[in-house]
Parts: structure tokens; C-alpha cells; sequence
């Protein structure tokens, strides 16, 4: 029986959420001509699989209805609560990130990914739901299927690695990897189908005498398997090796599943005394985690025939963990906190000994979720070119101006931020879209350093500080240098009203005096300026031009010499 059909029959919520979709989705149907809740149920199926706790399930049979149906969030919100409707929002926002493969820093992107979700349970939703996508990814055109596997392999699987969940990447990277690398995958197939076959029948062998020799030892492991290496995994690593077959030893390898982290080192000492190691085939990710918070013994032996092969050691709980990865903490929680809620459950998650407690990038309060806490110390934000920039939390505009080229800090004079004009002063939040105007009239100044987070920033403005105060006074500029005449103001705009004062604001900041303002009754379709205005002359009249173009409605502006 599955572990969603055990909840449906005990957990009335859950059973409720599954009667939803399939209302909701009534006649709807796949590519392949299966019912459309056939997909909401198998990423359902996933995340209960994965012990996730009961508002990640339900979000799990709902995740679909924001794009396939007409429920609205407060028919939801009513049925199921905040906490489903919050989980629902995540996935809906990472949805709206199109990843096209044109991102200079692919991490950022991924990163990025994660924040945008807020909860990481919105990511398990996501990374569940491409995994039932992928299985029907046969039925695509082929550059759909091409565009779904880039991303798979640069995105989801990376960030499901990232999220301590191996089974999971490798699922994902596997069902990718056909689409993206056909060739590459027919080659695979064709040249290494006997070679696994015959590595799979030798581990078999090594892993009876292993068993034996442990046993004899008063060594008895929890389980023994061997396992394949993933197609994707081993032409990356064939990659790294120049295509050389006879340099991958874990191309089919031996797993000793152990209850303590000291059997784990018993089963190592045993199995060197019969098949010798390999020199420098040895990891200890026990004592050294990965970043991820992995833990097992790799070990290249000389097995039978002195053919090298790769034995991992773990206990229970880290090969528990290892397969499912974060959500091991859900099920420890779960386990904890709400007994009953899957009868029968899943392997017991030694809080002590968790990952989670390593896993830097994750804040392990139960009280704020899974709430994603790689931006505790920065954030990310988005360049009119569409590009994510790193910066310190609490930076302002100034960082981010210092952090795009210290020339533009440096004559930092307005920041837009979200299509909005605001101080350089102003702190940047997660996701603003930033764009920095710059005056060459500008110069660093004293107390820039009060609004500044960033040691590059308040380097940059120390050192043009004090090149300020070496340098000789500046004496005034003569009269007869400042702007003179009259300017004529011309604006083109379609019918949006509201707009005036925005426009006199930049005007008289600029310095300018306004002399006239007239408003033209003409048509969207007229070539004629829709406002006129007539000022004193003002330094950087391009400058302001280009200001006042970017306000919302206004569709060009010049600025030339009045003489009426």
C-alpha cells in the first residue's frame, strides 16, 4: 500500500484535499489522455513518500489550481487554511521564473530559486511535481522537451543535490538526460549495458563474502545492497576522466547499512583486512560532511581478482537521510510532534545526529517552517538587464551602484527601484529590480558611509573621500559659466492621468525654474507633445530628458532652447 493511501484513509484534510482536485479538475485531461488529477495525486504520492508533514500533502493535491481551474485562493483559503495558501503562493512564484540558460552565474540562479519559494516546502512541491512532469516528457515537441531537460539538469536536480536529496537528483538527472543528450544517452546504452551487467554480478559475489566476514566478526549490518551508478552521474564522471571507463570504480558499488557510527568504522577495519585499499580511495564523510550535511564511509578495495571497487558504510539513519535528505527533518518533526499522523510512518531520524543541525543554509527553528535562510547575510537583487547581483542584506542602492562599477557609485545621484524613483540612500529588498542614475556633478560625500553595507562600498567612498581632501579647493564657477536662456520642456504621453506632479518634481530639482505649464488636448495617435513646459535653463539637460521618460505614461521627452 502506499503511504498516500494510508493517509487518505486516516487523515481527513488530506482525504478532503484529494476530493478537491479531483472536482476541480473534473474533464481536464493530460497530453497523454490520462485525467489530469492523475499528477497532483503522484505529487501527492511523492511528498508523503518523502515524510513531509500534512499542509505540504494538501498543497501537494493543489498545487495545479492557481494554472488548471477556477478555485480562488479564499475558496482555499477557506477549506484548507494560511499555511497551504502561503505554500501554494511559493510555488506559484517559482513557476513564474522562466530559466532559459542565459544566467552568468547559474548558482545565483539557483539560489535565487530557493528564496523566491520563501518556504523550502515549496520547493519539495516543485521538485515533486517536475519528477511526474519528466515521466511524460516523451509526449513533448522536441524543444520543449529540450528547454524542461537544460533546466532540469542545470536547476531542479542541482538544488535537489543541494537539498540533501540524492535519490531524487539522480531520479531527475536521469529522466533529463535522454532529451538533452541523446547522442551521449544511446552511447551510454550501447557501450556499457554488458559492462554494468557484469560489474552488477561481481558486487553481488563481493557482497556475499563482505556478509560473511563481517558476521564472523560478531558484525551483523542492517542491510547490504549493491548500487548502480546513475547513467547522467557516470558521463559526467567519464567526462572528468577523459572518457576513460577504466577510471570509474564506482561504476556499480557495494552499500553496508550499519546501526552506529562506530560499526561504520568496525566494517571498515574488517573489510581492509581481506581486500586491501586503494591508496588515496578513501573519504571519510563522517567526520567531514559535505555541504549538504551527506555522511558515509567511501572506500575503493581490492576485491576478488584485486578489481577495484568502491564500498559505502553508513548507519540507518544517514542512508535515511541521504535519500530523502531535508525532509528527514519534517519526518523527525512529524514523528515528534503529531504521532498518528501516517500509520505505520518511516525510518526514525536521530535528531542528535541530524544534518540539519550542519546544514548552514537552513535555519532549524520548528516555529518559522522551513523558511530558507541562505540570505541571512545577503540578498539578491536584479539589474535592468536582467541580471541577479549579490549584495550584503541591509545594502542600499549606493552598495549595489559600488558593487556594479566603482565609477557608478561614485556619481550615484537617484536610484529607480521597482520602476520607481527613490533617494540612493534607500535599502534594497530581496528581488527589487535596481537601476542606478548617474551625474557626473556627483561625488561621494561624508555620510554616504551611514547608508552603505558593503566593505567594497565603504572602501570606495573612504578612498574618494580622502583623494577629496588632498585635493586643492575647487574655486567657483564664474557666473558667466552657469546655464543661461530658456528651456521648452516637451512630453509625449499616452492618456494616463497623474502624471504632472511627478514631472514638475524632477523639473525643479534639476534646478530649473518653471515659468509655464500647458496641458494639450490631443489624441493618443498625435505626434504632438501632450505637455509643454517653459523653464530657466538647468544643467544636464540629457540627464533630466531621460528622467522624465522614465516616468510611467510618458513615452519620450526632449528638452530645447525657448526663445518665445
Amino acid at each position: 500500500m502506499h503511504k498516500i493511501d494510508a493517509l487518505l484513509k486516516s487523515n481527513p484534510r488530506i482525504k478532503r484535499a484529494s476530493e478537491f482536485a479531483r472536482e476541480v479538475h473534473q474533464g481536464q485531461r493530460r497530453k497523454n489522455g490520462d485525467p489530469y488529477y492523475y499528477h497532483p495525486l503522484a505529487v501527492a504520492q511523492t511528498l508523503a513518500e518523502w515524510e513531509l508533514d500534512e499542509a505540504t500533502v494538501i498543497a501537494g493535491f493543489l498545487h495545479g489550481l492557481y494554472e488548471n481551474s477556477t478555485a480562488t485562493s479564499e475558496s482555499i483559503r477557506t477549506e484548507f487554511g494560511d499555511e497551504v495558501i502561503g505554500l501554494l503562493s511559493g510555488v506559484r512564484d517559482i513557476r513564474k521564473i522562466v530559466y532559459q540558460g542565459a544566467y552568468k552565474d547559474i548558482e545565483t540562479f539557483r539560489k535565487f530559486i530557493l528564496q523566491v519559494g520563501k518556504d523550502v516546502r515549496a520547493m519539495l512541491i516543485q521538485l515533486a511535481s517536475r519528477l511526474d512532469n519528466l515521466k511524460l516528457l516523451y509526449i513533448q515537441d522536441p524543444e520543449t522537451q529540450k528547454r524542461i531537460a537544460l533546466e532540469t539538469l542545470e536547476v531542479h536536480a542541482p538544488l535537489a543535490y543541494r537539498l540533501g536529496m540524492y535519490r531524487l537528483g539522480g531520479e531527475l538527472e536521469d529522466l533529463a538526460f535522454p532529451y538533452m543528450y541523446p547522442k551521449e544517452y544511446k552511447w551510454i546504452l550501447k557501450n556499457l549495458h554488458d559492462l554494468y551487467e557484469s560489474r552488477e554480478r561481481y558486487v553481488e559475489k563481493l557482497k556475499v563474502l563482505v556478509e560473511a566476514s563481517l558476521k564472523a566478526h560478531g558484525l551483523k549490518p542492517v542491510e547490504m545492497h549493491s548500487r548502480a551508478k546513475r547513467y547522467a552521474s557516470l558521463y559526467k564522471k567519464l567526462l572528468k576522466y577523459d572518457m576513460k571507463l577504466d577510471d570509474i570504480y564506482d561504476l556499480v558499488a557495494l552499500r553496508v547499512i550499519v546501526n552506529t557510527v562506530e560499526e561504520c568504522y568496525q566494517a571498515l577495519e574488517i573489510i581492509n583486512k581481506y581486500w586491501p585499499p586503494f591508496p588515496e580511495g578513501f573519504d571519510d564523510y563522517i567526520e567531514h560532511p559535505k555541504p549538504n550535511g551527506y555522511q558515509s564511509l567511501h572506500a575503493n578495495v581490492y576485491g576478488p581478482n584485486k578489481k577495484i571497487t568502491e564500498v559505502q558504510i553508513r548507519t540507518k539513519e544517514m542512508h535515511y537521510e541521504a535519500e530523502i535528505g531535508i525532509a528527514a527533518r519534517f519526518a523527525y518533526d512529524r514523528l515528534k510532534e503529531t504521532p498518528g499522523y501516517a500509520q505505520g510512518g518511516g525510518a526514525p531520524v536521530n535528531k542528535s545526529d541530524s544534518w540539519i543541525k550542519r546544514l548552514l543554509i537552513w535555519r532549524a527553528n520548528p516555529k518559522q517552517g522551513l523558511k530558507v535562510d541562505i540570505f541571512s547575510t545577503t540578498i539578491l537583487v536584479i539589474s535592468p538587464k536582467q541580471e541577479l547581483i549579490e549584495i550584503p542584506a541591509g545594502s542600499s542602492a549606493l552598495d549595489y551602484a559600488y558593487k556594479i562599477h566603482s565609477s557608478l557609485g561614485g556619481h550615484a545621484r537617484e536610484a529607480v527601484i521597482n520602476g520607481v524613483h527613490k533617494p540612493i540612500t534607500t535599502k534594497l529588498a530581496f528581488g527589487d529590480v535596481v537601476e542606478i542614475i548617474e551625474d557626473e556633478a556627483v561625488s561621494p560625500a561624508a555620510d554616504w558611509l551611514e547608508h552603505v553595507a558593503s566593505p567594497n562600498a565603504k572602501a570606495q567612498i573612504k578612498a574618494a573621500l580622502t583623494k577629496q581632501a588632498h585635493e586643492p579647493a575647487k574655486l567657483p564657477v564664474p557666473e558667466a559659466s552657469q546655464p543661461v536662456g530658456r528651456r521648452l520642456i516637451s512630453l509625449y504621453h499616452t492618456q494616463q492621468t497623474g502624471i504632472l506632479p511627478a514631472v514638475l518634481e524632477l523639473i525643479q530639482k534639476s534646478g530649473a525654474q518653471i515659468e509655464k505649464t500647458t496641458v494639450h488636448t490631443t489624441g493618443i495617435l498625435s505626434k504632438s507633445p501632450t505637455i509643454t513646459i517653459v523653464t530657466t535653463a538647468m544643467h544636464n539637460e540629457v540627464a533630466l530628458a531621460k528622467d522624465l521618460a522614465c516616468i510611467a505614461g510618458i513615452t519620450k521627452a526632449t528638452i530645447k532652447p525657448y526663445k518665445g
